[in-house]
């Protein structure tokens, strides 16, 4: 059973520092409240040295969306903070954020990982997934972090749906199941 979701409030960066001057990248990064933040509140980065390392110690999660093609290309909770509602927070957020700057409604990519086409089954958010990928979650990311939170409750009878009903190898939708990037490969490489 999925947690309550934390108290959160939202960091804002009109310019993620890996994208150009011009970009309509937009990011919004969940954190825990505390001090004088006020749950859902949305504050711009400032891009300070003690902002950027306190988004880096305690984030729970990121999204980022594309203002011009009005789509979510990233969705990442980290690990310990999963099944809470932490995604479903970021994406509400955004999907507000984003129709407010712009007026138009935000989607979600077509290339998504499995625990990605999960949740967005779980919302009933309408995607055609064009293409499976990978997890994101990092290896160092999954210490001390239960199992239940990493990969899908029903991983193989859900691999077995995925292959089916996109005509993928089930080989590939089992790699795209592991836990973890590192996992993944090792999987794909039959080191697994």
């Amino acid at each position: 059973m999925p947690q309550a979701t934390p108290a959160l409030y939202y960091v804002f960066d009109q310019r993620p520092a890996d994208t150009s001057a011009h970009s309509a990248v937009r990011d919004l990064i969940a954190m825990p409240c505390r001090g004088a933040r006020v749950p859902g509140e949305v504050v711009e980065f400032i891009g300070d040295s003690d902002c950027v390392e306190d988004l880096a110690t305690h984030q729970f999660g990121t999204i980022r969306w594309d203002e011009h093609r009005r789509v979510a290309t990233l969705l990442y909770v980290r690990p310990a903070h999963r099944r809470q509602g932490i995604a479903t927070a970021l994406w509400t957020t955004a999907a507000t954020l984003h129709s407010r700057r712009t007026g138009k409604p935000l989607t979600i990519s077509t290339a998504r990982t499995v625990l990605g086409e999960v949740w967005a089954r779980h919302l009933g958010l309408e995607a055609p997934l064009e293409r499976l990928v990978l997890p994101l979650t990092p290896a160092a990311h999954t210490r001390d972090v239960p199992a239940r939170l990493l990969v899908p409750d029903t991983t193989v009878a859900l691999a077995r749906d995925l292959a089916a009903r996109y005509r993928l190898p089930l080989r590939e939708v089992m790699a795209c199941c592991q836990a973890t990037v590192e996992a993944a490969l090792a999987f794909k490489e039959g080191r697994r």
